[in-house]
């Protein structure tokens, strides 16, 4: 896999130098968030975020000429994949500045037109804010971060019904678990682990999704968890 990346990032490389064109810039920038996502699943932090450097380097740019939506919402993603590889690497306040940064333009998309995808983008970028300050120990602003995420996720949910939207409904439910968890509230905490959990078992039925069975057996270990410290 590395290979092929590595080898389509120099074909889009030459392409580039051959003919030096708005869509061959985003083509190259495509192809090196490829090969940061590739580094990102294999744990090589590093060289994820040299390329996915790249990539924003050249769609930044590219807003510069070509200010619409679809560069903006591309230019978020790179940053909310930012935010998760520094948050991996346990650099918290690095990790803040780009989910801050992804936040600020899908806030400027939702102006623009308020679209399920960008709804859900932010909603959920707003989560992981909140589990940065979780790991800063600000819990007063994890709760903040955590309550908005949970309301926005809960109306989507109720909107559409999706699997995707029930899914992220569940995770933002654990968040707010785990924060009730964290500050020793147990009772309060087992009731969003309670209702995550009928999120995760409507949705392991309704498919033969690995993905699915994996994360209802995880919210029974945080219920479990939660269940065993409230009765210490």
């Amino acid at each position: 896999a590395l290979f092929y990346s590595r080898e389509n990032c120099r074909i889009h490389e030459a392409l580039l130098q051959a003919s030096d064109t708005e869509t061959n810039r985003h083509d190259l920038s495509v192809a090196y968030e490829s090969l940061g996502l590739l580094y990102f699943k294999l744990r090589k932090y590093d060289d994820a975020q040299m390329w996915y450097e790249k990539a924003l380097n050249i769609r930044t740019e590219l807003f510069q000429t070509r200010n619409d939506r679809d560069a903006a919402s591309s230019i978020a993603h790179l940053h909310e994949g930012i935010g998760d590889l520094y948050l991996r690497k346990r650099d918290h306040r690095s990790a803040e500045d780009q989910y801050l940064s992804a936040r600020k333009l899908l806030e400027r998309l939702l102006h623009l037109d308020e679209t399920i995808s960008y709804r859900s983008r932010y909603a959920n970028v707003t989560g992981m804010l909140g589990v940065v300050q979780v790991h800063k120990r600000q819990w007063t602003k994890a709760r903040q971060y955590f309550a908005e995420s949970l309301e926005l996720n809960r109306r989507l949910a109720d909107e559409v019904r999706t699997p995707e939207s029930l899914r992220n409904l569940s995770i933002a439910l654990n968040k707010m678990g785990l924060m009730e968890s964290l500050e020793q509230n147990y009772s309060r905490s087992a009731g969003y682990y309670k209702e995550s959990l009928a999120l995760r078992e409507q949705l392991h039925h309704t498919g033969q999704n690995p993905d699915a069975v994996f994360d209802t057996a995880l919210v029974y270990y945080y219920l479990a968890e939660v269940t065993r410290e409230g009765i210490r």
